[in-house]
């Protein structure tokens, strides 16, 4: 499984709040945004203007979406900030991501992504979580993408639920060293809990992996690595707890368990 990762939103295209320049943009928690259809739409941003750097956005009022190839929020590499001090944000439909971020983060509310190939996080930048956040991802959704540059602080604070009956979604997806300690992912069809391609997600101390379905749930692909040491891991319905590369008694596998590490068999088809 490799979700899709959306292009950049271009500056004062589509974008019903923006921030360029070093521009500040602010919702209060009585400013709501609410958008019934549209593509390619752009709630609010921070950057992505040519030569503009410090934008930033803050946010405290809920977001609510149906769309399609769209961003609920959105921060730009260009020393641009965000901050989500208690929105919920929820999109609905193909291929949207709720928050969008290359620059640096803070997050405190909760998502819910509705639709393939969407994304409740993508993050290349710098990711912190200031309060107990909670991704509800269905319908071929994914939780958390994260890739190149991408890092979490307090990632303890993140829950990503999974309920998929398309058999594609994805709780965390990471092609870049990243660490998730104390996480908790929670799949029930999806294709794979965790996916690690090509580097590492380290999910230690306490970090607490469940999958419910027909594929692994934990898998790794071009030589990518999971450590899930002192973390636990609960199989249920067929699922398959990792993949095991070998042959002629060598075998290779991707995923760790050190000191600590638990896995719950929870059925007997597993």
């Amino acid at each position: 499984p490799t979700p899709a990762s959306l292009t950049p939103p271009a500056a004062a295209r589509n974008s019903i709040l923006q921030a360029v320049k070093s521009a500040q943009v602010e919702t209060t928690a009585n400013g709501k945004i609410k958008v019934t259809s549209g593509y390619k739409v752009y709630g609010v941003t921070a950057g992505f203007d040519a030569g503009g750097t410090g934008a930033s956005l803050t946010t405290a009022g809920d977001i609510e979406m149906t769309v399609r190839e769209s961003i609920g929020l959105a921060v730009s590499s260009n020393s641009s900030t965000g901050t989500n001090t208690a929105s919920n944000i929820k999109l609905t439909g193909k291929k949207n991501t709720a928050i969008y971020n290359l620059g640096t983060f803070k997050q405190k509310g909760n998502i819910i992504v509705d639709g393939e190939k969407s994304n409740g996080i993508f993050n290349k930048g710098s990711f912190t979580l200031t309060g107990n956040t909670i991704i509800t991802a269905s319908n071929g959704a994914n939780g958390l993408y994260n890739s190149t540059g991408g890092s979490f602080t307090n990632p303890d604070k993140l829950t990503v639920n999974v309920t998929d009956t398309t058999k594609k979604g994805v709780g965390v997806f990471s092609d870049a060293d990243v660490t998730l300690d104390g996480i908790k992912v929670n799949v029930t069809g999806g294709a794979s809990a965790v996916v690690a391609d090509t580097k590492e997600i380290k999910l230690n101390n306490n970090s607490k992996i469940s999958y419910n379905g027909e594929g692994y749930a934990l898998y790794t692909l071009n030589h990518g690595k999971i450590d899930m040491t002192g973390s636990n891991l609960k199989l249920s319905g067929k699922a398959v707890g990792f993949s095991v590369d070998g042959s002629s008694g060598t075998y290779v596998s991707g995923v760790t368990f050190g000191t600590g590490s638990t896995v719950d068999i929870l059925s007997d088809d597993v």
